[in-house]
């Protein structure tokens, strides 16, 4: 089992005590028995002999710090993790009571602080075993220092000390911090005395940060793991000899990022809310924080970015950088592993295939108990397009493995990476440290560029100039399309980027110049011809991957597929492999298995907007290409997208957004008309098809019907003019119709789909909308997608009242239904309610307030004999931030509620703020002139 948290004064002293028992026994003994005899709560007289500097116990506590940084330097893995956080606490409680013996208290003063009460415990008991503010990747040294001016103010109540004493603690501790950080390597990170990484690092510095302690020889399975890892930094980004691509271990660049800590308040999906927060350059140095730190072992942290930002690179070079003599990195690609399957088999499956079956999980775990084992899980949104099962609990369940490993004595750190658009699909804990990773630099693009034309510089290609980086910045600030960028331009045939140049021009520039080069190689006749069934042939691949909620299609399937749609197959193997940008893993059971994937996945989602946009012209033209209009022919259409919601990669509906911009206009009317006579046609029976045998999946006529019509909807609001009225396509009932609409899509996707579709959609008023909507709970994004807004309070009202769970987008609307569900539930539930006590917000009408503050006095006058001291003061200054924006002030506190708040005020010790909101006299209550239907409805 692990051991006492050493974040504690109690578990510090347990951590330390089994390293020297002899200097713990000596420091009990000073302290009259506290540490070895005591139960609950410690004797009064034997802490306060830490008081006095005279006192050999202080002394002695120091001591301990001494001698650990000596310790240490025979120490690894969850033992050295536990001795550094233990003497942080010891430095951070003998930095208080250093501080709290110049005081000079008398006998008497000293019981009664003693007995002090505060939160239902007394102080001394808080002092040994509350939780002591440490280090983390989310709290920068600046902010540990103000984390422990709060904690002394939290210990002693800040109107009973002197104004300086925090001040005194805060100095004391940075003095001592830094005398250790002079012998421990870890103080130093911490105290962010490390220096920046430089441009183009390779994380090499990771490894000095963290090679401390006994540098002992790896033993057989952890050698094997690492020399795998190592032999990753040598495998070229890409497959193919011309342009030559340059290696992990050459091509990587250290990238840019904002790291938060999440809560209620993180919009993690938001770009513009991210765009709030700072951009560092040290994530050598955030890493080196967060694995030091017993944080890393009790929850994942969670590493965002878009497409091509380069997670998935960094997770090579973060399983290589790790020193292996302290610890044990396997990375699991979750493209590559069962998507329904626990986090431990698919910790398996990955390690099967990096050592060839040579490393089990339990084997490995046993050999490696000197070191912190680290888990990387390498694409959550892979993970979550293939599985079958609800998976948005996947962080939780992350969390959940480390628990229980770290409960058997093998606490685990775990890495969860995941495109940013994804975030909102998943339940991302509180506490969870998030990095969004950003986008290249100027000095970062030239660092890659010059990489890029130094590995290619004796092959004969163009290289890439800077002034062409420059002119498609947009492009080069994202690592992989800057390597397409170069791949393009490396063709001395391919016309020169322009500064208009988007990334949809650039896909399909590099397509069709791969295509007939391709061409050109094989001879064929009719170049145009054969770049457009290979680019055909390449779609089809993308779909049976999309429709199959799979990363990868195997040769037998693309073919069925193929045949099925009417495309020609080619006799023979490799009908994918000429594509450079295409892997084609093999496997031999008796038989070979030839399969395909993109390398990587938003190649993949750019055909599948090209092949639909194209159909979709087509069955257009079938309907208003003629000199009447003709019902239109969607057979291929129905065929294709009658699986999966295209939402399910998102960047699908990006690229075909852009596609049909393109189109001109007269075009641009006729998509979007021949979509919404398809959307009123949905429900209608359909004939035979000549597409019938494509079947990616098993037939389902539900899904079939949900997955087309859920398409159209996605399709017609891409379209440019944006909006579909739900009253232009149905006239006399336009609401019940969309409801029908939104529930048989319920009823016919699975639950990644539906999920995938809500957060897509933005209905209002029988309007639809692409946009983004963010509820994390799934029944809560159906009943705004219904627009059903009395359906999403009443559910919003269950979560408050019964799971104590509240939702607030952040906006000015949804702060009146989320303060409204909130005062209910705090209405009638039992004891002190959630605090949430959101700012009112600024711009909204004040006759809409009216309701809200009526409601909140109401809840006050009812429930605050439940509730303590704290909450009631910081209730009350809520409700004053209320009356500039109401008609008329409220009253709040009578002098019955002052004379019952000190009351229970004393009986803690405490007393009341003398600016407490005052009494107002009941005359100015005008119960008439509430709008309030009931207390619960507004």
């Amino acid at each position: 089992m692990r051991r006492n948290p050493p974040i504690t004064f109690r578990g510090a002293l347990a951590v330390l005590g089994v390293h020297d028992r002899p200097w713990l026994k000596a420091l009990d003994t000073l302290l009259g028995g506290l540490i070895l005899t005591s139960v609950g709560i410690p004797p009064i007289e034997g802490l306060w002999g830490l008081v006095d500097q005279k006192n050999e116990a202080l002394n002695h506590l120091r001591k301990g710090l001494d001698w650990t940084a000596d310790k240490l330097q025979g120490t690894n893995g969850p033992h050295r993790q536990d001795l550094l956080v233990a003497a942080h606490t010891i430095l951070v409680i003998s930095s208080y009571f250093e501080a709290l013996g110049d005081r000079g208290f008398t006998d008497p003063e000293k019981v009664e602080l003693a007995l002090r009460r505060k939160a239902g415990q007394d102080w001394l008991t808080e002092l040994y075993t509350g939780d002591i503010p440490a280090p983390s990747a989310t709290t920068p040294f600046r902010v540990l220092l103000s984390h422990i001016r709060t904690w002394v103010f939290s210990v002693e109540r800040e109107s009973e000390i002197p104004a300086n004493m925090a001040e005194a603690v805060v100095e004391i501790y940075h003095d001592q911090f830094l005398r250790m950080a002079v012998a421990v390597p870890e103080f130093r990170i911490w105290a962010d005395m490390a220096e920046q990484a430089s441009i183009g690092s390779t994380l090499d510095r990771l490894h000095a940060l963290l090679s401390h302690g006994a540098l002992t020889a790896p033993g057989e399975l952890r050698s094997t793991l690492a020399n795998a890892n190592n032999a990753e930094l040598d495998v070229p980004v890409a497959e193919g000899t011309t342009p030559r691509f340059p290696t992990v271990r050459e091509v990587f660049v250290t990238p840019r990022f904002s790291v938060v800590e999440n809560d209620e308040r993180c919009a993690l999906s938001d770009d513009t809310w991210w765009a709030n927060h700072d951009t560092r350059t040290d994530l050598d140095h955030l890493f080196a924080v967060h694995f030091s730190t017993p944080a890393a072992t009790e929850r994942p942290l969670l590493l965002l970015g878009h497409p091509g930002a380069g997670k998935s690179l960094l997770t090579k070079v973060l399983a290589a950088g790790l020193p292996a003599a302290n610890y044990t990195v396997v990375r699991v690609p979750l493209r590559h592993v069962d998507a329904n399957a626990h986090v431990d088999t698919q910790i398996q499956t990955a390690l099967d295939t990096l050592t060839h079956h040579r490393v089990t999980w339990p084997d490995l775990v046993r050999q490696t108990s000197d070191t912190i084992r680290v888990v990387l899980l390498d694409g959550l949104d892979e993970l979550l397009q293939a599985t079958t099962h609800d998976r948005t609990a996947y962080l939780h369940e992350v969390q959940t493995f480390q628990r229980r490993e770290a409960a058997m004595g093998n606490p685990v750190a775990v890495v969860v990476t995941s495109r940013t658009l994804v975030a909102d699909r998943v339940k991302v804990p509180n506490g969870v440290p998030v990095v969004k990773l950003a986008n290249f630099d100027q000095n970062q693009v030239l660092a890659w560029t010059a990489v890029w034309n130094r590995v290619n510089q004796h092959t004969g290609i163009r290289p890439l100039p800077t002034r062409l980086t420059e002119n498609v910045a947009e492009l080069a600030e994202q690592p992989l399309l800057l390597m397409m960028l170069a791949v393009y331009y490396a063709d001395w045939s391919a016309a020169e980027p322009t500064v208009d140049m988007t990334l949809t021009d650039l896909y399909e520039r590099m397509f069709d110049l791969f295509a007939r080069r391709e061409a050109e190689k094989r001879g064929a006749g009719d170049v145009d011809a054969w770049v457009r069934e290979s680019l055909h042939r390449l779609s089809v691949a993308a779909l049976g991957m999309l429709n199959r909620g799979a990363q990868s299609i195997t040769e037998a399937d693309l073919t069925t597929d193929l045949a099925a749609l009417g495309e020609s197959v080619q006799v023979g193997k490799r009908l994918l492999a000429e594509f450079f940008f295409v892997h084609a893993p093999q496997a031999n059971d008796g038989v070979e298995v030839r399969a395909y994937e993109f390398l990587h996945a938003t190649f993949g989602e750019y055909l599948v907007a090209e092949r639909v946009i194209e159909t979709l012209r087509d069955v257009a033209d079938s309907a208003f290409g003629r000199r009447t209009q003709h019902r239109p022919d969607d057979d291929l259409l129905f065929a294709l997208l009658s699986h999966q919601p295209l939402s399910i990669q998102r960047p699908v509906l990006d690229f075909a957004t852009a596609k049909l911009a393109q189109l001109p206009a007269d075009e641009q009317t006729t998509v979007a008309k021949t979509l919404e006579l398809l959307l009123a046609a949905y429900h209608e029976q359909r004939g035979p098809s000549r597409y019938d045998n494509y079947r990616p999946v098993p037939q389902h006529t539900v899904r079939q019907t949900a997955a087309y019509s859920v398409n159209l909807v996605l399709l017609r609001v891409t379209c440019p003019d944006g909006a579909l009225d739900a009253k232009a396509l149905w006239p006399d009932e336009p609401l019940s119709q969309w409801r029908s609409l939104v529930r048989l899509w319920d009823a016919g996707l699975d639950t990644e789909g539906v999920r995938a579709v809500s957060t897509s959609l933005v209905v209002d008023n029988g309007v639809v909308r692409f946009g983004f909507a963010n509820l994390p709970r799934l029944d809560l994004a159906l009943a705004r997608l219904l627009d059903d807004p009395r359906q999403e309070t009443r559910l919003r009202g269950g979560y408050a009242l019964y799971e104590r769970d509240l939702f607030w987008l952040g906006n000015d609307e949804d702060w009146l239904v989320a303060t409204h569900v909130w005062l209910v539930a705090a209405a009638v539930e039992p004891g002190q309610p959630l605090t949430f006590l959101a700012p009112p917000p600024p711009l909204l009408a004040p006759e809409r307030w009216r309701p809200i503050a009526e409601l909140a006095v109401h809840v006050f006058r009812t429930r605050y004999s439940d509730w303590d001291v704290e909450f009631t003061i910081l209730y009350l200054s809520w409700l004053e931030w209320l009356y500039p924006n109401v008609k008329d002030r409220l009253p709040l506190l009578t002098a019955d509620h002052r004379q019952y708040l000190a009351m229970k005020a004393a009986e803690r010790g405490d007393r009341l703020p003398e600016d407490l909101p005052g009494a107002h006299d009941l005359e100015e209550w005008e119960p008439g002139a509430s709008v309030l239907r009931t207390p619960f409805s507004y």
